[in-house]
């Protein structure tokens, strides 16, 4: 009796394990790593187009932002800070007069430079110094005083300034000796020049203004409506960074 339970187990195993069986056994573990693979796969899909509408939308928004700030960057890749030096502001004198020889190259920037051609060309910030130096020269002659009015101490401020900007961007463009009739050849600076673009610069400036009008005295705060919907200008913040006027 042992022996036919034994018999019938065994028949009933081997009818278990038949092929057929175990072929539809492993398509059906088949289907199913497939069919999760795919809703993986799809899940997967789903989440990363969400996620790049999303980045897009953050993403198109900061690159206008950028696209407006890189018209701002400035070329160079050195950091100077602009100081109040003195003797720059003083009318004439020897220790003032030397100052500001002292920011002129010998030579007056007027150079020749094989790559650039048989040539002879003056470097365009070297004569913008220049300029400045003969305006300063003629502001004080027409003076003959220290500065000690507003409008004054304004004007020695504005010259000092504009002196350590030409410094800063030390325009490096050539300008070419012309034909001047009967006259010698000259710089006269005029002429193509690479620049930034002004205009760009000019809409940006208006784009992202905080006041209305041209002359200080008359500036009107304007409603950030009139800007970018959601910006809070903070019109009472004042910076710690420069170095502040003398009184």
């Amino acid at each position: 009796m042992a022996a036919y339970h034994l018999l019938q187990n065994k028949e009933h195993d081997e009818e278990v394990a038949t092929p057929s069986r175990i072929g539809t056994r492993n398509v059906s573990r088949k289907l199913w790593k497939w069919v999760s693979s795919l809703a993986c796969f799809l899940c997967g899909c789903v989440f990363t187009i969400m996620s790049l509408v999303a980045g897009q939308y953050v993403f198109s928004n900061e690159t206008a932002l950028a696209e407006d700030l890189s018209i701002l960057i400035p070329p160079g890749l050195f950091s100077t800070e602009f100081t109040l030096d003195e003797k720059f502001r003083m009318k004439p004198s020897p220790e003032s007069d030397e100052a500001w020889r002292s920011i002129l190259p010998n030579g007056l920037g007027v150079v020749q430079h094989p790559v650039i051609g048989p040539e002879i060309v003056n470097l365009a910030f070297v004569h913008q110094l220049h300029c400045l130096a003969t305006i300063r020269k003629n502001y004080f002659a027409g003076q003959q005083r220290a500065a000690t009015t507003e409008t004054d101490k304004h004007m020695v401020h504005c010259l000092d300034y504009i002196r350590q900007a030409l410094q800063c961007h030390v325009d490096t463009n050539l300008e070419f000796r012309v034909a001047l009739g009967t006259r010698d050849a000259a710089f006269t600076g005029y002429g193509e020049h690479k620049c930034r673009d002004f205009d760009r610069v000019f809409r940006f400036a208006e784009k992202w203004r905080v006041y209305d009008g041209k002359n200080a005295s008359e500036w009107i705060k304007i409603s950030d409506e009139e800007t970018i919907p959601g910006r809070v200008i903070n019109y009472d913040y004042v910076s710690s960074r420069g170095d502040p006027e003398p009184k």
